[in-house]
């Protein structure tokens, strides 16, 4: 997710609470997707490539951690 300081938002008549929603990041819609890509890699077993299973694992730890976050 880009931060709100890499956006170049000069010029857009957007309110700071709206782009606070907009990168605003739902960890239980990303855990259920997460879920069904994971069942759909499994239908390929060993022929799916390691890098995508390893970026998958990686999307599964920045989740958890993210969850586990204090709000």
């Amino acid at each position: 997710m880009p931060t709100r300081e890499s956006l170049t938002l000069e010029g857009l008549n957007i309110s700071s609470a709206a782009i606070d929603e907009l990168l605003q990041v739902d960890s239980n819609d990303w855990a259920d997707e997460l879920e069904a890509t994971g069942k759909f890699f499994d239908k390929f077993g060993k022929r799916l490539p390691a890098e995508i299973r390893a970026e998958h694992n990686a999307l599964a730890e920045r989740l958890q951690r993210l969850s586990l976050a204090p709000k």
